[in-house]
């Protein structure tokens, strides 16, 4: 229980936070099941700022789910994203998993509207960690990003690197947990996320 408070405590009190792209996408779930993903947000490069971001996510079929959900920053910053994913090779024995995901976002940075296109080709792989199973990813989204009040368009690229896992303690079977870190290759932000998500059958 001391061990549950303690990383409570630091996930509350992390400031080294963004808003994961990748998030739970590549976390193994049966057909039909339902996430409410909930993090701590805030950049770390480009000026700092700290908020909010939630998701709901649901599986169609073991390979295939759908995500949507905000982000909302201190400033003048608000995102609407949606997503889906596809796994295009299981992981199996030695092989990986391989997925694409697709995402679109809405974004307000400043009173300027974005209109963001992405794809983020992943590579994930379970392991057991002291008798618990975690699934660390690999990621490089892309995405376009289009100025409204320009028409200009920019590429943005990144490399996520994160983590997801089932919480190991008693009475949180349901509850799963993230972390991802974002290294801006063009155009994008460096960040680390931490969040916690409800699995609703």
């Amino acid at each position: 229980m001391k061990i549950s408070s303690a990383l409570i405590a630091i996930f509350f009190a992390s400031t080294l936070c963004y808003g994961s792209q990748i998030g739970l996408s590549t976390h193994p779930l049966e057909s039909n099941q339902r996430l409410l993903n909930t993090e701590y947000v805030g950049k770390v490069s480009h000026g700092s700022a700290s908020g909010i971001q939630a998701r709901y996510m649901q599986t169609f079929h073991e390979r295939f789910s759908a995500e949507g959900g905000f982000r909302v920053f201190q400033e003048d910053v608000t995102t609407y994203f949606a997503g889906a994913t596809y796994e295009v090779y299981p992981d199996y024995g030695n092989q990986p998993r391989i997925s694409l995901k697709g995402f679109y976002e809405r974004e307000r940075i400043d009173a300027v509207d974005y209109n963001n296109f992405g794809v983020a080709p992943i590579i994930s792989k379970g392991f057991s960690f002291w008798g618990y199973p975690g699934y660390p990813y690999m990621a490089i989204p892309i995405k376009l990003s289009l100025d409204e009040d320009t028409e200009e368009y920019d590429m943005v690229t990144s490399l996520s690197l994160g983590i997801s896992a089932e919480l190991p303690f008693e009475g949180f079977e349901n509850v799963l947990g993230n972390i991802e870190g974002n290294v801006d290759i063009s155009g994008s932000y460096s960040y680390v996320s931490m969040g916690i998500a409800m699995n609703f059958q």
